[in-house]
């Protein structure tokens, strides 16, 4: 998905479906700075060992060849 494409994405739950041919379910919600993030449930890394925090990095939107919304209002 392009940068363009992704900003439109109402925040929310998602199908992602990978350009490699698997999906995934994802919420997607916004940075302090407005931009949306990407965090797919099933991954998860220790970012010290304290916290659990969800993996999200700005290139994996590259990575998405479509979405749907799940559930709620389209």
């Amino acid at each position: 998905m392009k940068k363009k494409e992704v900003q439109k994405l109402r925040l929310g739950l998602y199908r992602i479906y990978w350009k490699e041919g698997n999906s995934s379910l994802a919420a997607v919600g916004n940075t302090c700075e407005g931009n949306r993030w990407l965090a797919p449930i099933n991954w998860v890394y220790w970012e010290n060992q304290h916290s659990c925090v969800v993996q999200h990095g700005r290139k994996i939107w590259k990575e998405v060849d479509y979405v749907e919304r799940v559930g709620g209002e389209s």
